[in-house]
Parts: C-alpha cells; structure tokens; sequence
C-alpha cells in the first residue's frame, strides 16, 4: 500500500513538473515570436519624441537630417530602449553624477560591461524585449540605422546563432528530442525510406503522365463552356411574365430596358437611360413610352385573365392528351419553375436531388432536344395531374370541413368537375369527359363501339334508380355495393369469350359508377382501396396467387386513381405491391402464368400512363417468353448462373415447358385474334398462344414508350438479343406461325430503335468544377437495418459479461467463506485431539514415572548385601533361595 502511494505521488510530481516545463516553453516560445512591428513602432515613436535631444547633440552642419559622420556617432554611447525598465534606487545609482534616472517613453542608460548586475527572472525577461545586443553587430552603428545609435544582428547570424551555441530561441538550453522524434530522424535520413519516396514519386508521375494521355484522347471530343452564352440562355429558359415581356420588349424597339419589381407582385417594363441624363429625365418626362404603356397594360390584361381563369379538367386519355395537358399546364411549369410558392417541401427536395444528380457527374451526357421536349411533358402532366384543382362555382354552396369529412371526401381532391350540383354532375358533360377506354378494349373493339350505343338508356334508367338507393343507405353502403357487384361480376361462370361484349358493358358500368363515388368521396374510397390493397398482399403470401375478384379491383385501381403521382396514397402502394408480387410469384400452372400476365399489363399500363421507368415491367414481359423453353436452357446448372441478363422467375421443373405455342393450329380462331386487353386476360379460355403474344405486344408498347430514350438499346434491346440468342439455339423452342411473326416484328422493331437512339447519342460535356458528391436528405433514402440490432446485441453481451463477472465473485466469495468454515472446525477437531492427546500421554508419562519408581526401588532393594546370621558371605543369597 505504501509502495503504491509512492509511485502514485511519484507520477503526480512527474506530470506536476512536465505540465510546468511544457507551460514555460509555450510562454518561452510566445515570448520570443513577439511581432516586431509593434517595437518598431515604439522605436519610431520614441525617435519622435527624442528629436530635441538628438538635434542638440548633433553639428549645425547636420540639422537638416544629413547622416552624422562616424566619428560622431561613434563617441557618443549607444542607448537602449525597453518598456520594462525602471529608474535606479539610490544605492543602485552609485557614482553616476547628472545620467537621468529614466528617460522619456522607455529610455534607460547603457549598462556596462563591467558591471555585476543581479540577474534576476524579472531582468531576464525584460532583456529579451530590449534592443541591446552583447555580440558583435554587422550593422553599422550610425543614428540613423536605429534608436539613438542601437545596432541589430542579421537576420542569418540571429537564426544560426542557436545552433552554434547549442541554445534556443529563449537563450536556454535546447529540449531534448524524445525516442519517438529520433526514430523519425532515423528512418526519414535511412536510405530505404529515400528509395521508397522515390518510388513513390515516380509512380505519381506515371499515373499523371497516364491520365493525360487518356485526356488528350478525348479532348477534341469535349465542348467547351460559354458561360455568358449560358446565362443568356438561362435568362431566355426563365418562363415568367416580366422576363417574356422584356423581350418581346427588346425585340419591337431595340433600346436598354429595365424591369421594376413591386412589393405587391406588380413591374413596370421602361427604357434605361443615360447615367448623366438620368434624374433629370425621371423628373421631366414620365419614364414610360407609348410602347411600353401599351405592352404594360397587355400583360396586366393577361396576368388579370390568368387568375379569374379556371384550370381546364384533365384529359381523359393520358397518353392522347399529352399535348393538351403541356399547353395546360405550360404557364405553371415556368411559374413553379422558376420559384413559385405553389411548390411544397417535397417537389422543392425532389427537383433539387434531380439537379444535383445531374450536376455530379463530370461525364453527364446532354440532352438532345427530342430529350427535353419529352422531359418537360412529363413534367406537365405530372403537374397537371397535381394542380388541376376544380375551384367552386359563384352560385355553389361554401362547405366547412366537417360537411366535407361527413360526406366521405374534400374538395380539394376531386378529380374533375367543381358543382355541388346533382344534376350537373348526372348529366351528359361529366360522361363525355369520362373515357375509360381501356377498361373495356379487347378483340372485338368494334362490336362493342356499336353495342355501347344501345345500352346508354339502360344505364341511365339504372343509375336513377340507384341514385334512390344511394341516398337511402349512404355513402358507405354505395361503395361496398359497387366492390360487391365486382366481385359478383368475377365469379360469373360464363368466362367465355362469346358474352365479352356483355360482361365489358356491366364492368363498364360498375367501374363508371365507382368513379363518379369517387369524385366526391376521394378520401374514403382511397382508404378503402388501400385495405383492398393490404388484403390482396395478404393473400398472395398465403396461397402465393391472385384470385379473378382481386385481378378485377386491382384493373378498377389502375383506372379510378391517377399514376403519374409519384406520392400518391393508393397509387405508389399499387405499383409497390406489382413489383414485389411479379419478382416474388412462382409458376406452376397455366392459371398462374395467366395471373402473372395480368398483372405484369397492369404494371406496363400504369407505368407508361405515369411516364415512368420500373425494370418489373421489362422483366415480367421477359419471362413470359421465356417459358416456352426449359428452365435449364437459361440456367444450365441450379443457381450456378444465369445465361440471360434479368432474373428468371420461379417455375416447375428445370425440363418442363409451361407454354407450349407449337401445337395451336394455323386456322385457330383463338390464335389469330392478338389480345389486346388486359382485362380479356380474365376470360376462362385463354390458351398459351394468347399469353406469350399479349407478352410480345407488351415489350412492344414499351419499346414505344421508351423511343427516343438513350437508355432503351441497354434495359431492352440486350436483354432481348440474349433471350432470342439462347430461343434460337435451342431444338426445345418450336413457336406457332402467329408467335414467330410477332417474335421477327419486336427483334427488327427493337434493332431499329437502338440504331436510331445510338445514332442521336451526343458527346460528353465538359465540365469547368469539380463532380459534386450527391445531397444526403433526412431521413435517409436507405437506412441501415442492422444498426439497432447490432447495438442490441453488443448491449446483452456486454451484459451476458458482466452477469458472469457477478456470478463468479458469487461463486468465489460462496467458496472463501465454506473454505474459512472447513477450516476452523478442522482447527477445532485438531485441537480437541491434540488435547486428548497430550492428556493421554501425560497421564501414560505419569504411570510409567510411577513404575519406574518402583521398578528402581525393587533393583535397588534386590542389590543391597546383607550379612547372615552365620557370619559366611552370600548369606542373604541362600537365603533368597530357601525362601524361594
């Protein structure tokens, strides 16, 4: 214990003084880096003020600043100038008659060679700010060099010095290098340490020597950046309406202008006059021409029209009325383009992660102008499809939130139309506008364009009647009644393709309804939705299938909700669900290849009408075709590889062919009618052909869809040629007459679009900064799953630790004590026995004291001689014996 205090006071003291040694040193160090401006400027002024003094010391034939002789200079003794010096006591001031005790702003007199003055810590850091030096000085030691005669050392000869003397900057004794800094010096002055920078060097060099060279490969492939070119074109790009009125300005009348901007959102378009000429012609003549007047008042007009103007409904069709919707929503693209307040948070974050994407790859391609084009109508519709709200008429009814929450819906979700009014909602208008096309489209197109016609006054006696109905069980009761009728409607036994006509008509029907209930009840039947979609997963995990009901919601989905809303509450969830369900479906049967295509035409469906990419989409198609030859001709061993560029499904046997096309006959009616709809996929005849052509016509829709499309020769066209490679190769793949033409139609279709897309490929651009790392947004796009449990588990090891530290010092303190108590009852027993011991034997010893007793006195009785009574020796003897 009191070894351990030692060394701990030993520490203590160590760290004390190295803690004080590396406090002086740091002072030292301040000390002696002290600025040498500030004592120049002491040293300029204190001259000022000795000027008096100086020019009384000097000829008059110097007063006018001349430099003194060096003789003069040379007699007079040089001062010293320090801010720490202070006047002489009086036993310090000895014999020195008539010297000033101190001198103006510092001045102190020389001190002497010979004198012994008290070094103290005091003095010595007063010296080290003082402009004496004790050496020989380089400098000439003329008045005007420094103050009243001071001479400096050199530069070179005050950096060396410390090294000469072996004494620091402080003028102390240098610090001793410690072993970590000699190992340093070792190995940076060792001759492999030399060889290895070397190398290193030289290394470095090859790889820049090689990079340029690969630069200059390219360089004449790369454009060069204008950047006023460029702000002139974004100048142009900027869609507002004071930036279009300046131009259209400039344009008629070629004059400098300006536009004024207002608090209240207001400008003003006038000419910009000469600087000189300025004022005085705002204060003379108004600053507007006739010109600009009439240009003001026109986009006045037109900014007054825009808002008392309601946004157009959206177009029936997404893909017919792409057109419209851009011309639509043209003028609110620039607006929130160029920094509207429509735009929230999210499409803020959105756009920004776009442009930052763009902007971090120095090897970003440019866009032709097809690419624009087509970027700027999918950023319309999307748009359109977002900001078209129906405003109220001037003669409907204002309703608070809770009558909207009441009747199922708000407002500010409707699809189309903005009346409270039944009437209006019931009459021809809302159904003309209403086009769900391909709802309905199948083979036989034109015989339902001519029975539709037939059935509208069915319809609209059927809707009044349940128009009656619906006001008398509510809201809630018309939307399970729509769901059931559906589900009726799929379970009809009659799935043939005779009675398409009638069932597409009463599907029509119960699908027109829902997505009038819609209109008006957006939030309840978006929620409803949802449980359906909820529903439809739990199923598929369950039986790994879909039934024809959950087929038939899922097609009413993708009708009655808009796809091009990348945050919509049903529609994001739908497309998810897709996905998962066509990477995750196993195929056994024809009814479950016949599920896998419905819902691979759903997926096609949604994502061309959203304008989007899903790769599920491309891939579903691909396997499809696929099934028409055996699994091991694409995987030739198990989970040893792929032969193809896209992930296989999950399907019977690796010999067994699912889809056999070979064996429909040339004149089969089934065979020569293509399927066009999804919805005909429903039907109970469909036979093998129909499916891998429908599986064609969607690659095709695609291959539509992507034209133009840099991208499409890498995520179509290849994994296409690998799958036709392998067809081909193969004597298993035997394709009807029907399914060939349609094969030979995609290949020519696909090879000449890549050639088209490679053909329009622009070059790289160059880029004048850095690549820029890509924005992290909170929360993260992808978190890592494994934190938390990691976390978790390293808390119950760390506790798993410390239960056995405890259950050992338990265990050990359990042991010591029934250790301690073995011990003391064997001492006890021990002792208990050494005490019977010891009284035995010393009763033993007492006995046999007491028979050696006896024993002596008999011996010794036996050997005494006694006299007989005869008188002859030995009479005792033969007395013993007659005794005896």
């Amino acid at each position: 214990m009191r070894r351990a205090t030692s060394h701990a006071k030993v520490v203590q003291r160590h760290e004390h003084r190295k803690a004080s040694r590396e406090a002086k040193a740091s002072s030292a160090r301040f000390s002696s880096k002290q600025s040498r401006f500030q004592l120049r400027q002491e040293e300029m002024y204190a001259q000022e003020a000795l000027q008096p003094v100086t020019t009384s010391l000097l000829p008059a034939s110097h007063h006018s600043g001349g430099r003194p002789p060096a003789e003069t200079t040379s007699t007079q003794p040089p001062a010293t100038f320090s801010r720490f010096d202070r006047p002489l006591a009086a036993g310090e001031a000895g014999s020195s008659v008539g010297t000033t005790a101190t001198a103006t702003f510092g001045l102190a007199p020389p001190r002497r060679v010979g004198m012994h003055v008290a070094d103290s810590r005091t003095a010595r850091r007063a010296a080290r700010f003082r402009l004496e030096e004790s050496g020989q000085s380089s400098a000439l030691p003329s008045l005007g060099e420094g103050l009243l005669g001071a001479t400096r050392h050199a530069r070179e000869e005050a950096s060396t010095a410390p090294e000469a003397d072996g004494r620091d900057d402080n003028g102390g004794p240098q610090r001793k290098k410690t072993r970590e800094e000699r190992f340093q010096e070792v190995l940076a002055s060792s001759k492999e340490h030399r060889a290895q920078a070397q190398r290193e060097r030289e290394e470095r060099a090859q790889q820049t020597t090689a990079l340029d060279a690969a630069f200059s490969g390219v360089m004449h492939l790369l454009e060069r950046r204008d950047k006023a070119q460029e702000e002139r074109n974004a100048f142009a790009r900027a869609g507002t309406p004071q930036v279009r009125a300046l131009l259209q300005s400039f344009r008629e009348n070629h004059v400098a202008k300006a536009v004024s901007l207002r608090g209240d959102g207001s400008f003003t378009v006038a000419p910009l006059a000469d600087l000189d000429t300025a004022a005085s012609e705002i204060a003379a003549a108004p600053a507007l021409d006739e010109a600009s007047i009439a240009l003001l008042q026109k986009v006045r007009a037109g900014a007054n029209a825009q808002e008392r103007g309601t946004p157009s409904a959206l177009s029936p069709n997404p893909l017919q009325g792409k057109a419209a919707a851009v011309a639509v929503g043209a003028e609110k693209s620039n607006l929130t383009g160029a920094g509207g307040g429509d735009e929230d948070d999210f499409d803020r974050m959105m756009h920004a992660m776009r442009g930052e994407t763009r902007r971090a790859h120095a090897g970003e391609r440019t866009l032709t102008a097809e690419e624009e084009q087509a970027v700027r109508d999918q950023q319309a519709l999307l748009e359109t499809d977002r900001n078209v709200v129906p405003l109220l008429a001037p003669d409907a009814a204002q309703l608070t939130r809770a009558e909207w929450l009441s009747r199922g819906g708000d407002r500010a979700y409707q699809m189309q139309g903005g009346s409270d009014n039944d009437e209006e909602d019931d009459g021809g208008e809302a159904e003309d506008a209403l086009d769900i096309s391909s709802a309905y489209d199948s083979d036989e197109a034109s015989l339902m364009e001519d029975t539709v016609h037939a059935t509208d006054a069915e319809d609209d006696e059927a809707g009044k009647k349940r128009g009656g109905a619906d006001a008398a069980a509510g809201a809630t009761g018309c939307l399970e009644e729509l769901v059931s009728a559906m589900e009726a409607l799929s379970r009809e036994a009659d799935g043939a393709r005779t009675s398409r006509a009638a069932r597409s008509r009463a599907y029509h029907a119960v699908l027109r309804r829902l997505h009038q209930y819609a209109r008006e009840h957006v939030l309840h039947t978006a929620q409803t939705f949802r449980l359906l979609l909820i529903e439809a997963q739990r199923s598929f995990l369950r039986h790994g299938s879909l039934d024809r009901a959950t087929l038939l919601l899922l097609h009413a989905t993708s009708r009655i909700f808009p796809m091009t809303d990348y945050r919509h509450e049903v529609s994001t969830p739908f497309l998810l669900f897709l996905c998962s369900a066509l990477v995750q479906m196993r195929l056994k049967t024809l009814a479950h290849a016949q599920v896998y295509a419905t819902l691979a035409g759903l997926l096609c469906e949604s994502v061309v009408a959203g304008g989007k990419y899903c790769a599920e989409a491309i891939i579903a198609p691909l396997n499809l075709i696929a099934l028409q030859v055996p699994r091991s001709v694409l995987e030739p061993v198990r989970l040893q590889g792929l032969c193809v560029p896209f992930p296989l499904v999950e399907c019977g046997g690796p010999d067994e062919v699912l889809l056999r096309t070979g064996t429909d006959a040339l004149g089969d009616a089934d065979a020569e009618a293509p399927l066009r709809a999804t919805l005909a996929l429903l039907e109970a005849d469909v036979s093998h052909t129909r499916v891998v052509r429908y599986a064609y016509r969607l690659l095709s829709l695609l291959a539509d869809a992507l034209r133009g499309v840099p991208a499409l020769p890498y995520c179509l066209t290849e994994p296409f040629f690998a799958l036709h490679a392998r067809l081909v190769a193969t004597d298993a793949w035997q394709p009807s007459a029907h399914v060939r033409g349609d094969h030979d139609a995609l290949l020519a279709k696909l090879t000449q679009l890549a050639a088209e897309a490679r053909g329009r490929r622009t070059p790289l651009t160059m880029r004048s900064f850095r690549p820029r790392p890509i924005r992290q947004f909170e929360p993260l796009l992808q978190e890592g799953t494994t934190t938390a449990l990691k976390n978790e588990v390293r808390a119950m090891k760390r506790e798993m630790r410390e239960d056995h530290k405890r259950v050992v010092r338990h265990v050990q303190a359990e042991a010591n004590v029934g250790r301690r108590q073995r011990e003391r009852a064997a001492a006890a027993a021990e002792a208990q026995r050494t005490q019977k011991y010891r009284e035995l034997m010393g009763s033993l010893q007492a006995q046999q004291h007491v028979m050696n007793t006896v024993d002596g006195l008999l011996d010794k009785a036996r050997s005494k001689k006694r006299k007989s009574i005869t008188g002859r020796a030995g009479g005792g003897a033969a007395e013993e014996n007659a005794e005896n």
